[in-house]
């Protein structure tokens, strides 16, 4: 669910098994045009915060790309589907809109891919080919006010990189993967909370070790009470 910049539509993407993307007159609580968004779970749509009737949406194994048309027979809702090219197919669940128009997403596999169009324009890692997160990436948001790309993975870390360097990415024969560098990282709370909350191994090991012995004993007790006699037998 996403409501335009000016506030008066809202986009919707229905589940299992139209997947149907409806963009409402929320005011007026009425349909203007209705299709299907994919033949498969779409995670995320968007309205374009800088063009007028544009979304995106986002989910398994897809990114594609809508305008809200008008065409012969009336308002329509037109949409290229993204061509992942050479690149491996990818989930899509993170993306943002760069100010030249550009779309910046996330990956399966842990870099950014930059999409002019339709088209993967590159592929962006860290230096020396370091993927920007080891593990798929959640989130990509664009943050105006710092000029910054803010991204979230899988393996636990919020990173900000430098918007100029993505509105300046180019790649060559060469280097068909345009690197960049992060100018800062944090560790996620939720992961940290997790890792924090959880044992070490040697720790578990320990206790397990622990119960052992305590076994050990009890079954000692339960031997030397069996040699014992029953209180209800006399002595000898």
């Amino acid at each position: 669910v996403n409501f335009s910049p000016d506030g008066e539509k809202l986009a919707t993407v229905g589940s299992f098994p139209d997947f149907m993307l409806t963009v409402w007159d929320w005011n007026a609580e009425q349909i203007i045009l209705r299709t299907k968004a994919f033949a498969q779970e779409v995670y995320r749509v968007t309205f374009s915060p800088r063009f007028d009737g544009q979304l995106i949406t986002g989910g398994m194994a897809h990114i594609r790309f809508w305008k809200m048309a008008q065409t012969f027979t009336g308002l329509k809702l037109q949409g290229d589907i993204g061509k992942f090219g050479q690149v491996e197919l990818s989930d899509i669940s993170g993306y943002c809109e760069l100010p030249d128009g550009k779309i910046l997403s996330g990956s399966d596999w842990g870099n950014l891919l930059l999409w002019e169009g339709n088209l993967i324009k590159c592929q962006v890692s860290r230096k020396g080919g370091r993927p920007c997160h080891d593990g798929p990436i959640e989130l990509v948001e664009l943050d105006e006010n710092t000029q910054q790309i803010i991204t979230g993975g899988g393996d636990g870390f919020v990173r900000t990189w430098p918007l100029q360097d993505f509105l300046e990415a180019e790649t060559t024969d060469e280097k068909p993967i345009f690197e960049v560098e992060p100018e800062g990282e944090q560790t996620s709370t939720i992961a940290a909370t997790d890792s924090a909350s959880k044992p070490d191994e040697g720790e578990r090991d320990e206790g397990e070790r622990d119960e052992g012995e305590r076994d050990e004993g009890e079954r000692d007790e339960g031997e030397r009470d069996e040699g014992e006699p029953d209180e209800g037998e006399p002595d000898g």
